[in-house]
C-alpha cells in the first residue's frame, strides 16, 4: 500500500470506530396497532380457497431510522414475513399475501414486529391480534355465508323458513 492508501484506511477506519458505538446505542420504536391493518378485501368478505392481502401500517415514532422484519401469522402459524425500513418519524406498509384454506373456518390473525434493528423503547406496540375472524364459504351462493344461512345448501336470501 502507498502512504497515501495507508492513511485514507487509517481515516476510515477511525470514522468507522467513533460512528459504531453511535449506531449500537441507536433507540428506535416501530410499532403497530388494529387501526392500521387491513385486507383486499373487509374482514367479514374473507371466502375459502381465495388470495387475500393483508396489509400493516407501521409507523416509527424516533428520530432514527429503524429496519425490522414484520411477521404475519395465521393461528399462531407464521405464514410469512417482510422486511421494512421506515424513516425517523416516518410510516411505511408492510404486506403478505395468504391463500386461504378450502374449508371455512375460524382463525386469529396476529401481525408482529420481529427483529427490530436498535433498542425499541416500547415494545408494547409490536403486535396486533384479531380474534374470531371467518374464513367464509356460500355454497348455495345466496350471499349469506354457511355459518349465518339457515339453508346452507338451497338458495334464500331473506332468510325466510317456509318448511321448518
Amino acid at each position: 500500500m502507498t502512504k497515501i492508501q495507508n492513511k485514507i484506511f487509517s481515516l476510515l477506519f477511525a470514522v468507522l470506530a467513533f460512528l459504531a458505538p453511535a449506531a449500537a446505542l441507536a433507540v428506535t420504536d416501530l410499532g403497530i396497532n388494529a387501526n392500521g391493518v387491513w385486507m383486499s378485501v373487509p374482514f367479514d368478505k374473507i371466502e375459502v380457497n381465495q388470495t387475500v392481502r393483508i396489509y400493516t401500517r407501521v409507523e416509527n415514532g424516533s428520530d432514527e431510522d429503524a429496519i425490522a422484519e414484520v411477521e404475519f401469522y395465521i393461528d399462531d402459524v407464521r405464514i410469512g414475513a417482510r422486511s421494512i425500513t421506515v424513516l425517523s418519524e416516518e410510516k411505511g406498509v408492510a404486506f403478505w399475501d395468504w391463500k386461504t384454506p378450502v374449508d371455512p373456518k375460524q382463525f386469529t390473525l396476529s401481525i408482529r414486529i420481529h427483529d427490530q434493528e436498535g433498542k425499541d423503547t416500547n415494545p408494547s406496540n409490536d403486535t396486533v391480534t384479531f380474534y374470531e375472524l371467518w374464513v367464509n364459504a356460500d355454497t348455495d351462493a345466496d350471499q349469506v355465508y354457511n355459518r349465518l344461512d339457515n339453508c346452507p345448501a338451497i338458495v334464500n336470501t331473506d332468510q325466510a323458513d317456509a318448511d321448518k
